[in-house]
């Protein structure tokens, strides 16, 4: 919080900060994509990328979910979700096939 200032621009403000960092996590492929360290500067980013949101996840659903109840629920929700996602990746199909999509 920046003391001072109304929410609605601190909103803005986050906004713009998240996009700048954004904008320069993208434009990266700017100066590797003609480099042979393309394809490990790709796991990289998507090995950073998949710990940031498995931290994410935990330090913002799990262990609050953990304060509230006991480790049945979580779990239970936990398989849940991961269900849902199986099962969505199975409806949808294959993502690099987009004419699977489309009704034939």
């Amino acid at each position: 919080m920046i003391r001072g200032l109304d929410p609605p621009v601190q909103a803005l403000l986050a906004t713009l900060f998240t996009w700048f960092l954004t904008a320069l996590g993208a434009a990266t492929i700017f100066l590797v994509h003609k480099t042979k360290y393309k394809d490990e500067l790709l796991a990289t980013s998507l090995g950073f990328a998949g710990g940031v949101m498995l931290s994410a996840s935990y330090f913002s659903l799990l262990a609050p979910a953990a304060e509230i109840s006991g480790i049945i629920p979580i779990c239970g929700g936990f398989l849940l979700g991961a269900g849902f996602v199986t099962l969505a990746d199975y409806i949808i199909g294959d993502v690099e096939k987009p004419e699977a999509l489309y009704c034939k």
